[in-house]
């Protein structure tokens, strides 16, 4: 008899599975990386949350107690009833317990004013001006506005609150929505107000934030520099030719009331010869209708 081979076994493939947790993320302190589960192996070392084969020194076993900072800004009283006052700038990782308004030894908490609790939001991000090539300068043509492109732009600010300078001068804010900033310069390159170069640099200021936006260079292209020469030449020729212009305005009204002259004593007299006409035509008529006896 021959043997016969044995079917050969068909095995289900299952789909492998694989959870993957990164320690850093959302633990920004101590006690946020301890309080995460032990099966994931999380440890705080060196002042960050990472996985335990990952940490080159001791973890900490406890943590160290919270460091409590006050940071202030001097406001400006603009009224009886009015006053503003700048944010104080904080770093991204520190959590902001309250905000209040200390008036000599009045203490006025922000969430008693609002009726709701004050909050931080990230910086805006911005983006270079020549995004393809963030060292090159920005050419711009005079008499347009400036783009700026970036990102949550509106989050917690107003197109007044924002300044933009270009170099020496102001750079108008005209616009301003989440994602775009738009800017008005003047129509004269403005000078640099840095020695590493010529070329003046835009920068916007939004509170404490302050971000340089790259080198700006005019299109010399579609400047039209008019020499001093050629400045006296067409204003001395526009002066020609309005002056012509009223000679001739002059020549025309002093023709016009001569003729009006003409036509008068042209219509005078015509008057007169109507009437000469008519006594004559009565005395022939008066001489034919009664002749002598």
């Amino acid at each position: 008899m021959k043997g016969s081979d044995p079917k050969p076994q068909s095995y289900e493939q299952l789909p492998l599975q694989f959870q993957l947790y990164d320690c850093s993320a959302g633990q920004s302190d101590c006690s946020q990386c301890r309080a995460v589960p032990e099966e994931y192996g999380c440890v705080w070392c060196s002042g960050t949350c990472v996985y335990n084969q990952s940490c080159t020194s001791v973890p900490a076993d406890t943590c160290p107690p919270p460091q409590i900072t006050q940071v202030s800004e001097r406001c400006s009283v603009l009224s009886s009833s009015q006053m503003t006052c700048p944010t104080p700038a904080v770093t991204p990782e520190v959590k902001v317990k309250g905000v209040w308004f200390q008036l000599d030894n009045v203490r006025v908490h922000y969430e008693t004013i609002k009726g709701k609790s004050f909050t931080y939001y990230p910086n805006p991000e911005f983006f270079p001006l020549n995004r393809e090539a963030p060292d090159a300068p920005y050419r711009f043509k005079p008499g347009g506005v400036i783009a700026v492109e970036g990102q949550h732009l509106t989050r917690a600010i107003s197109r007044q609150e924002v300044k933009a300078r270009l170099g020496d001068r102001e750079c108008e804010v005209k616009t301003l929505d989440n994602t775009h900033l738009y800017c008005e310069p003047p129509e004269i390159q403005p000078l640099s107000v840095d020695d590493r170069s010529e070329l003046p640099c835009l920068k916007v200021f939004m509170g404490n934030l302050e971000v340089e936006l790259g080198r700006v260079q005019y299109d010399s292209d579609s400047l039209s520099v008019v020499p001093l020469a050629a400045q006296i030449s067409l204003a001395a020729g526009a002066a020609v030719i309005i002056l012509s212009v009223l000679v001739v305005i002059l020549m025309y009204r002093r023709k016009s009331k001569q003729a009006l002259r003409d036509y008068k004593k042209v219509l005078l007299q015509l008057e007169t010869l109507e009437i000469n006409v008519g006594d004559q035509c009565r005395k022939e008529f008066t001489v034919a209708s009664f002749p002598p006896f």
